[in-house]
């Protein structure tokens, strides 16, 4: 139960309320105090396992809010009483605790810290490494693009050079069948020069027969 003290304006916790009843035999419940009801209210709350706030004060003991209010937190300040000092040679020997273990964590942290930095180390290192390959691979890749661009180059060039020994060779065969036809066509006129020769001869041989004019009839149909 608890008590209600007018001088403080709250409420503090002792073993039972008063509750006074009147002498005509009325309810306990109207004779009651609000704070009374509002203390009870709170009790049974509590004991329902229920949250003891202004609000379900008020609604399980209809009471004024504001009474609800000053007996609910006088509750809720009773079951969290102050702290109570704690002694010096408590302290004392929690201190020697509390430095054995600040250097246990310490030297955890920094054990720790060197397993961590050498690990960064480490990390740090493979990275310069990779970063060394990649640069590797950079300008292996920029050598072989120069290669084959240089190597496209070189086959541009065969090619030209392919094509102007074809056109070289094309005019060489046409020149070739120009001059072996010329060389027929030269032919052709030795041997009808050779036989009109041949004819000249042999009738020239023969006497009595005038030959001058046979003789460049013959030449001219070698001519032609």
């Amino acid at each position: 139960m608890a008590r209600y003290d007018g001088n403080a304006g709250n409420f503090s916790y002792v073993t039972y309320v008063s509750c006074y009843l009147n002498t005509k035999g009325k309810d306990m419940t109207e004779q009651m105090t609000a704070e009374a009801k509002a203390l009870a209210a709170a009790e049974h709350l509590a004991a329902h396992g229920q949250p003891v706030t202004a609000r379900a004060v008020r609604e399980h003991a209809r009471v004024r809010m504001g009474v609800a209010t000053q007996v609910a937190r006088a509750w809720i300040a009773q079951q969290n009483p102050a702290p109570i000092p704690m002694p010096d040679q408590v302290a004392a020997r929690m201190q020697g605790i509390w430095q054995a273990a600040l250097a246990a964590a310490r030297a955890e942290f920094a054990d720790e810290r060197a397993a961590n930095l050498a690990l960064v180390a480490q990390a740090n290192t493979e990275a310069a490494d990779l970063a060394a390959d990649v640069e590797t691979a950079e300008t292996e890749r920029d050598d072989a693009r120069t290669q084959a661009q240089a190597a496209t180059a070189r086959i541009t060039s065969l090619e030209t050079e392919l094509a102007r020994l074809r056109d070289e060779v094309r005019a060489a065969h046409q020149a070739r069948a120009t001059a072996e036809q010329a060389q027929a066509t030269a032919q052709g006129i030795a041997n009808g020069l050779r036989q009109a020769l041949q004819t000249l001869t042999q009738d020239t041989s023969k006497p009595g027969k005038p030959r001058t004019q046979n003789t460049e009839q013959d030449t001219q149909g070698a001519r032609q």
